[in-house]
């Protein structure tokens, strides 16, 4: 991150160092560039995308008739569509602006096209007009060595970028996953000298970064989630709609906890801080939390996400949360209300195929968000496309690779940069730089 952003400082440098000499030789008021209404604009559309998402989630629990639906979700539809063809003339008439600009700094007195020859100051010239003249040469050297040197980073840049696109391209799998349908992935998160996987057929252990498996002694069935107690704690699983638990990593397990009547969880994470706390979603994308380690549960307060199978706890107090789901993307949980979290503009994520995501606070990376609050940490995603992350809560996705369906990823302990996923072949990949590169060594 520190090394792109001195790519971009010099590169803002550079621009301003060219349109230094057009601002000053320009004859005419400039019209102001860029007021905001861009801006604005882009967030009066996502604001009508999250209205039709909560307009979904309404409709899917009853709470709207079908025309009532039909009738408000058009009308944001229409204001989404409304926004961005108002941002789309909106950059039109700020590229007009600014060609008109140029244009009229051409046509101003002592415009130059081309290198335009100084004379040196003679002796006889007294100290002040030598002055002016180096200050008048000055700024053409410094434009010139900044314009080098940014020619230098921009190479390195693409340089990094194109070695990065090569490893993702190129990576090969640390080892391979017997069954199907795998829906859970765990990294202990006090040493990462093991991980788990849940599939159709139960649970498997690995304690080789994932290179090899071994079926474990629990309880037959869909493996659903996995979740751990802070500092290498207590294990959680949800296999055939029961929870058991385990205090060895995961070699031997117990059925235990109990799981409200008519019930059927879809989803656990633990809390990252708090031993004990497990929170939950249903079938319907009710949230329930527990606080006994899952011997009793509450339904909590937050609005029903719709059907979801992967959730993560981003911040614990108070609880903020992400959620994820094949047919609806990614969302995030404040204050009992959800939202959508698939990012905007060039940085939505290219898919709604979402199986899987994870939340860890660890990264160091921090974001300013539009209400001027600070988020700390990264959420990675397990899509139809590869592995994606987010530092600013879901507002921009980059993928990471490798560039295949992934069904589940993980984080390893906290500072050891280490993710595992497993891809829908079964294949197992490991990144020891979280997710910069791909290794099967």
């Amino acid at each position: 991150m520190v090394f792109v952003g001195i790519i971009a400082a010099l590169a803002l440098t550079s621009v301003l160092f060219v349109l230094y000499p057009l601002w000053r030789r320009g004859t005419s008021e400039a019209v102001p560039i860029g007021d905001g209404q861009q801006e604005l604009l882009m967030e009066q559309r996502k604001a009508a995308y999250d209205a039709m998402i909560e307009l979904d989630f309404d409709h899917e629990l009853g709470k709207l008739d079908e025309s009532d639906y039909r009738s408000l979700y058009e009308r944001y539809r229409r204001q989404a569509v409304a926004a961005l063809k108002a941002a789309r003339e909106r950059e039109a008439v700020l590229s007009a602006q600014i060609d008109r600009q140029v244009q009229q700094a051409r046509l101003a007195p002592g415009f130059a096209v081309g290198p335009v020859a100084y004379a040196a100051p003679t002796s006889a010239i007294n100290a002040r007009e030598r002055f002016a003249y180096s200050i008048e040469r000055r700024p053409k050297v410094w434009m010139s060595a900044l314009s080098v040197l940014f020619v230098v980073f921009a190479a390195g840049t693409l340089w990094v970028w194109s070695q990065g696109s090569r490893a993702s391209a190129n990576a090969q799998p640390v080892g391979v996953i017997a069954g199907d349908a795998h829906a859970a992935l765990l990294i202990d998160n006090a040493t990462g000298a093991w991980a788990l996987s849940g599939d159709a057929t139960g649970i498997r252990r690995s304690t080789d970064a994932g290179a090899t498996w071994t079926a474990t002694p629990v309880l037959p069935g869909q493996a659903a989630a996995l979740a751990q107690d802070a500092g290498g704690g207590r294990v959680y699983a949800l296999v055939a709609g029961r929870l058991s638990t385990s205090a060895d990593g995961g070699v031997t397990w117990t059925v235990g906890g109990t799981i409200p009547r008519n019930v059927r969880f879809a989803s656990l994470t633990a809390d990252p801080e708090q031993a004990g706390r497990l929170l939950a979603l249903d079938q319907f994308g009710a949230l329930f939390e527990s606080s006994d380690a899952g011997a009793s549960w509450e339904r909590t307060g937050f609005r029903p996400a719709g059907p979801v199978g992967s959730l993560t706890v981003a911040v614990p107090q108070p609880l903020e949360l992400f959620a994820a789901a094949p047919e609806v993307g990614v969302v995030s949980g404040a204050a009992n209300r959800w939202a959508s979290a698939n990012g905007v503009v060039n940085g939505a994520l290219p898919t709604d195929v979402v199986h899987a995501v994870v939340y860890d606070r660890s990264t160091g990376s921090t974001a300013q968000m539009p209400d001027g609050s600070t988020v700390e940490g990264t959420a990675y995603v397990a899509t139809d496309l590869g592995v994606f992350r987010s530092t600013d809560y879901g507002q921009d996705w980059f993928l990471l690779g490798p560039e295949r369906e992934m069904l589940t990823v993980a984080v390893g302990p906290p500072g050891s940069k280490l993710l595992l996923a497993v891809s829908s072949a079964g294949e197992v990949f490991r990144s020891t730089d979280r997710g910069i590169t791909w290794t099967g060594s």
